[in-house]
């Protein structure tokens, strides 16, 4: 159950009551002028002063009800206005923020008139921090961006395989990068590559080593302080801290502070999580070591 309330003040409450009551409320109102109308003249001076309270009171009701729904109202033409100045499609080609962005695009920009987001129509291509993007194409937030960061993409998809910061990435395939330094975190390699992992030793402390990644599968890398590897699919068996892995598909590597061998079955729902010790991994059968709980 979630613990995430909202509470409004009573005047809001009334005021939407009001607004929801609008209908009902238009209709006693003319009720109440036709009674009037019908009543003028016939003497009956205190029905009419009656008719003419209650009429104040319901016309008071009914322009609260009527300026919740003028508030929406005003509320939905201003987003439509914003939306037309920071959210549009380009009728050509233009250059914002550095970026040469094709006919027919569509753009997102702040409040200060910055680029951060683009929508290439099919078949454009545009070309940031040196390789060529589709898509849509999240940019950093211009308030987190410096100078000294190594780019300015948060995600995107690539249109040709590029060598990202060292990286052969995938066409096609979503590239992520951190919000903070513009630095790779995730894509789909398009060869095997050697990714410097921490690896914990055990009494040896960590060490740094390359770990080998499969081709055609995902890595993903943390950004803190140096660049590491955090998960990838062996590309062949491996001797990992103190775990014998498994490569190919069935293994995957998982590198945080410390290392864990990710073990699960293809055709199947079943998943062990094996922590650093002597044990061994042979694609779907775990032949030596405690089993994984």
């Amino acid at each position: 159950m979630s613990d995430i309330s909202i509470s409004f003040p009573p005047w809001m409450i009334a005021w939407f009551l009001m607004g929801e009551a609008t209908p009902f409320i238009t209709l006693i109102s003319i009720s109440l002028a036709a009674a009037l109308f019908f009543n003028r003249g016939t003497g009956r001076s205190r029905r009419v002063r009656w008719l003419k309270w209650t009429l104040a009171i319901v016309g008071g009701l009914w322009v609260g009800g009527i300026s919740f729904w003028a508030a929406g109202l005003l509320d939905e033409i201003k987003t439509d206005i914003y939306q037309a100045r920071h959210h549009y499609r380009l009728e050509k080609a233009s250059l914002l923020s550095g970026i040469e962005i094709p006919r027919g695009s569509r753009v997102s920009i702040d409040e200060k008139g910055l680029l951060y987001a683009i929508e290439t129509p099919e078949g454009a291509v545009v070309s940031i921090d040196g390789a060529p993007w589709r898509g849509d194409i999240r940019l950093i937030l211009t308030h987190n961006r410096k100078t000294t960061d190594r780019g300015m993409i948060r995600s995107a998809t690539l249109a040709t395989d590029a060598m990202i910061q060292g990286i052969p990435c995938r066409a096609g395939m979503p590239v992520e990068f951190s919000e903070y330094g513009g630095e790779l975190q995730h894509c789909t390699l398009t060869k095997r590559t050697d990714v410097p992992a921490e690896i914990d030793e055990g009494q040896n402390g960590k060490t740094t080593k390359d770990v080998s990644c499969a081709k055609d599968q995902g890595v993903w890398l943390r950004t803190f302080e140096h660049r590491l590897l955090e998960r990838c699919v062996l590309a062949e068996t491996a001797t990992i801290g103190m775990i014998r892995c498994a490569g190919a598909r069935d293994v995957m590597l998982s590198v945080t502070v410390s290392i864990r061998a990710l073990w699960h079955r293809r055709n199947g729902s079943a998943r062990s999580i094996c922590q650093p010790g002597p044990l061994f991994i042979f694609g779907k059968d775990v032949s030596r070591g405690s089993k994984c709980p």
